[in-house]
């Protein structure tokens, strides 16, 4: 019984002090999206870019025939690039935003 005890205390002291990976971080892209021609291609676009591995949060703005979007992901797990092809492959060119 107190050898449970003591491993499971050890598992959560591990657990609690366990090196969290400097290396990965949260960035934000912004992407201008061409080819929005109706009330349905934000979400399309919107739901595209939220399937990509590594992606937190997508914020759409439509004006006109552009959209641009707003995506907080965690480069550890995914970049622009891959956020540009997954509009792309939607059937929305994008481009980065400087």
């Amino acid at each position: 019984m107190h050898r449970r005890i003591l491993a499971a205390a050890a598992f959560v002291a591990w657990a609690w002090f366990a090196p969290v990976s400097a290396d990965a971080s949260e960035r934000i892209a912004v992407l201008t999206v061409e080819n929005v021609s109706c009330v349905s291609c934000g979400p399309i676009f919107k739901r595209a870019l939220a399937r990509v591995a590594g992606v937190s949060s997508v914020d759409v703005v439509v004006s006109g025939t552009t959209g641009t979007a707003t995506v907080v992901y965690d480069d550890a797990h995914t970049g622009p690039a891959a956020l540009v092809a997954a509009t792309v492959k939607a059937g929305f060119p994008s481009r980065l935003e400087q």
